[in-house]
């Protein structure tokens, strides 16, 4: 075999001066990655001839034909007869790999285009991948050679791969059908702060009284409370230009007295009185709170080819986090000791620390992780969540969502085959869309990203790989979001101000000669109002998702 092995104690990069030697005769050698989803990291298989040598967390060069194919780091390894044969095991985690993918997870957060939303990412798993991921569509590799994980296409790669397979090795797996279309709610729930004026003046107008003082003590004052939140602003001005003595049209009686001079000189007085004007403003505040629930839906839908189409829709349901929280985080500093997990705002984000430091002249992005945006919402006096700015930038988000899981779900045909290995094995990897050419399969190919492959090295040289192919039916066109449509309800309180005994009423009794009514102002809430609400809201989706036809099923 053209296969040379180095083994060290520590982590090396590869320098062929250094690393084509032989400090394992090997018998036979695979190398495996199960490149799907779940970001498994490549594998290799070896059977050596044992020299006793310790291998236990060693560090593992394996190069075929001079060129670097396998970087790794050895499992705990049997140890036995000299010479006998034992099988080690070695895997391509690099070192300090939680750290890789993190940072990563990190650069996906500051991506544009609604590729990332904080609201969407539930409490604890701001740097779990498969969240922080989904609107992008991507999953992470890890290569078996390059010691960093990269982000890769479900249905392509950067790198292609043309493959005519052994006889007899083909074989095509349909893995269920493709959803044609996924239906997606998002909802959102915050508190409202509902500030409410209403100006009461122009109810009441002008008020004329021969009850002044009644009028003044009545009137209700400013910062008076009425109910369990009505707080009062108000005035009352005299005009006093427009004051006016009245003299009433009533003689009272004299009877029988009337004949005693005295008593006829004051009965025939007639009574006296003053009018008096007024111009009041009346205005009334109320502070109430509203939990709003705010219920976003729409469809998409994709092309997919007729025998793999699904008749029932997927579904996708989203609970936003708080849209109203703020953070209380102070904004971050330099020269400023910092503990670990302690939150800071750096522009329009919190960012947490990783780790206890003090900062420097310029914040250090290794020591912080990005975990939100300070707020989501400008004011929480806003009646519609999904109307204003930020609430848009989540329903596109939530569109890149449903995109993405389209494309995923629409790779239902497995292709599988057995293959002599390429001459440029790094063709083939972490990131590569193979094309698989046969006369078995219709159309004469199969197009699919590689999602498992073996390299065998022995007595026996070839490669055995998996394509995941989508059956879409072609097409280059993208759904697009319109306005949010639908009504959203306005929560009103509703005063009721009532005057009573003005002028008219008053020169009535007055002029009869009977007890004047006093004028008297009283304010009186009505029914108050909802503070439960939910609402239900559409988004308009134009245009269907178009999906690769990788695969020709009929």
């Amino acid at each position: 075999m053209t296969i040379h092995t180095a083994v060290s104690s520590i982590f090396e990069e590869f320098n062929p001066a250094v690393h084509l030697r032989d400090d394992l005769f090997v018998q036979s050698l695979s190398i495996e990655h199960q490149n799907d989803e779940n970001g498994r990291f490549p594998v290799a298989r070896l059977t050596i001839q044992n020299t006793l040598a310790p291998l236990d967390e060693r560090w593992l060069h394996i190069a075929y034909k001079g060129v670097l194919v396998f970087h790794g780091q050895i499992n705990a390894a049997p140890r036995g007869l000299v010479n006998s044969l034992i099988d080690i095991e070695a895997i391509a985690e690099p070192e300090g790999h939680e750290e890789l993918l993190k940072a990563l997870v990190e650069s996906v957060k500051v991506m544009p285009d609604s590729k990332y939303d904080s609201l969407f990412v539930p409490e604890g798993a701001e740097n779990d991948p498969a969240e922080v991921l989904s609107g992008l569509g991507s999953v992470i590799a890890w290569s078996r050679i390059a010691a960093a994980p990269v982000l890769c296409d479900p249905l392509s790669g950067s790198r292609s791969l043309v493959v005519v397979p052994n006889k007899d090795s083909l074989d095509v797996a349909p893995d269920g059908p493709s959803p044609a279309s996924i239906d997606v709610t998002v909802e959102a729930e915050w508190r409202q702060l509902v500030i409410q004026r209403t100006d009461l003046s122009g109810r009441i107008g002008r008020i004329e009284t021969l009850t002044s003082e009644a009028l003044e003590d009545s009137w209700p004052k400013t910062e008076t409370k009425i109910g369990d939140a009505f707080v009062i602003s108000s005035s009352l001005s005299e005009n006093e230009r427009n004051r006016d003595v009245l003299t009433s049209s009533h003689t009272p009686p004299l009877g029988a007295l009337q004949y005693d001079p005295a008593w006829a000189e004051g009965g025939m007085v007639p009574t006296k009185a003053e009018s008096r004007e007024y111009s009041p403003t009346l205005a009334v505040e109320r502070r109430f709170e509203v939990r709003r629930l705010e219920r976003l839906t729409f469809t998409v839908e994709a092309g997919v080819q007729p025998l793999m189409r699904s008749t029932e829709p997927e579904t996708m349901a989203f609970k936003l986090n708080e849209i109203s929280a703020r953070s209380r985080a102070k904004p971050w500093q330099p020269d400023t000791q910092y503990v670990l997990n302690e939150e800071a705002i750096d522009g329009q984000y919190v960012i947490r620390a990783n780790q206890e430091h003090r900062s420097g002249s310029d914040k250090t992005d290794a020591f912080w992780t990005v975990v939100g945006e300070p707020q989501y919402m400008s004011s929480r006096r806003v009646s519609s969540f999904f109307k204003t700015e930020r609430g848009q930038a989540a329903a596109q988000h939530a569109l890149e969502r449903a995109k993405a899981r389209l494309r995923f779900a629409s790779r239902t045909v497995l292709v599988s085959c057995e293959a002599p290995l390429p001459g440029d094995l790094s063709s083939i990897g972490h990131d590569t869309v193979a094309t698989i050419v046969s006369p078995d399969l219709i159309g004469g190919q199969a197009v699919g990203r590689v999602v498992d492959y073996t390299l065998h090295f022995g007595a026996r040289e070839y490669m055995s790989l998996t394509i995941a192919c989508a059956v879409g039916t072609g097409g280059d066109s993208q759904p697009s979001a319109g306005s949010v449509d639908g009504r959203v309800p306005v929560v009103v309180a509703r005063m009721k101000v009532d005057v009573r005994n003005q002028l008219s009423d008053q020169l009535r009794a007055f002029n009869s000669g009977t007890a004047v009514p006093e004028t008297l102002v009283e304010v009186t809430p009505l029914a108050p109002p909802a503070t439960d609400i939910t609402q239900d809201l559409t988004l308009p989706i134009e245009g269907v998702l178009s999906l690769p036809r990788q695969v020709n099923l009929a």
